[in-house]
């Protein structure tokens, strides 16, 4: 069995950051041997920085296993001039992280990395600084094989000028199925983060239950939310992007929006088994491309419309606008022999 621990390691350079792999590469490729579980532990420095000029480099922890990170991981761009770097942290069946990985640019002038996070399912809690699955005993004896990251996390992940991605995976003996739930109580407030950019990228699906706003009504942060499915998409809480541009998309499934409401400046989604939706966009792009599934969006301000698209021979499709009008920009949409209702009420 390979087990990997590490105390401190760095690899920056004043023109860029190096490149760093403990206990595997990127989402466990590139050719390494991959550690069954790895271990950074408290108090641990691992660097990727440009120190002067130039972007950050790259951060790898990896495990087939169980991943527990109890140190800091920084792949940060040069304080006079760079982007940041990239960052992942992944355990196939197990994953815990006690602070933020910073991949921050240092200079006004540049941008933020990236931060992905691959563990099998993960849920997005309330607790913070949550590190689930550790046992301050034996690092690697994990008490179940579901991943917890606490909201908090996120948030200070995105300040910090990360575009932050939450990827599962499908790898280990275990049975998940790499779904992304967020919890109700897990609001995420967005508020003094800039522009950036989050995504949730699954195997299987995604359900949000937590609202995803900035709390400051005359705030301008704004972000961009991507949900990436192989299944389905449900969404049952408030987000609102704050100009910010939303793309939806059920691999081999549904989008439905049981409560809540969305809010961006572009809307785009794309499922397999129809599309429910309730907005305040200011353009909609909507495809249905499987064989059966309806398109029901309710729009609350009146919007334009990019496309409509559903492929399903029975499928309809609805739209409609509460206070305000519906507007084309000629792009592709296909009805097949079902109506397109089109009002404001």
């Amino acid at each position: 069995m390979r087990r990997m621990c590490l105390a401190d390691h760095g690899i920056s350079g004043s023109n860029g950051g190096g490149d760093i792999r403990i206990g595997g590469g990127i989402q466990g490729g590139e050719g390494l041997m991959q550690a069954v579980r790895t271990y950074v532990g408290p108090g641990a420095v691992v660097s990727a920085d440009a120190t002067v000029n130039g972007n950050g480099g790259s951060v790898v922890v990896y495990s087939k296993d169980a991943t527990v990170i109890g140190g800091q991981l920084n792949a940060r761009g040069g304080v006079a001039g760079g982007n940041g770097g990239f960052i992942e942290t992944s355990g196939a069946n197990g994953f815990a992280i006690a602070s933020v990985p910073d991949v921050t640019a240092r200079h006004a002038n540049s941008s933020g990395g990236t931060w992905l996070i691959d563990p099998n399912n993960i849920t997005i809690v309330s607790t913070e600084d949550v590190a689930s699955n550790i046992n301050d005993a034996s690092p690697f004896a994990t008490s179940n094989d579901n991943a917890q990251l606490g909201v908090n996390l996120i948030q200070q992940a995105l300040t910090g000028g990360a575009n932050v991605t939450i990827t599962t995976g499908a790898a280990g003996a275990d049975t998940e199925a790499g779904n992304i739930t967020w919890n109700a109580d897990a609001d995420l407030d967005y508020d003094g983060t800039g522009s950036n950019s989050l995504t949730l990228n699954a195997v299987g699906g995604i359900t949000i239950n937590g609202d995803i706003l900035d709390l400051t009504a005359a705030g301008t942060d704004l972000l961009n939310l991507s949900l990436l499915a192989g299944t389905s998409i449900t969404l049952n809480s408030a987000i609102n992007l704050g100009g910010g541009d939303a793309v939806l998309t059920a691999g081999n499934g549904a989008i439905t929006q049981p409560g809540g409401s969305i809010t961006a400046d572009l809307l785009t989604a794309n499922a397999t088994a129809g599309v429910t939706l309730m907005t305040n966009v200011n353009s909609l792009s909507v495809v249905n491309s499987g064989v059966a599934g309806n398109i029901a969006i309710t729009e609350a301000n009146g919007l334009t419309v990019a496309s409509l698209v559903n492929a399903a021979a029975a499928g309809q499709i609805s739209l409609v606008s509460t206070t305000g009008n519906i507007e084309h920009n000629h792009g592709p949409e296909q009805r097949q022999d079902h109506n397109l209702p089109q009002t404001t009420t």
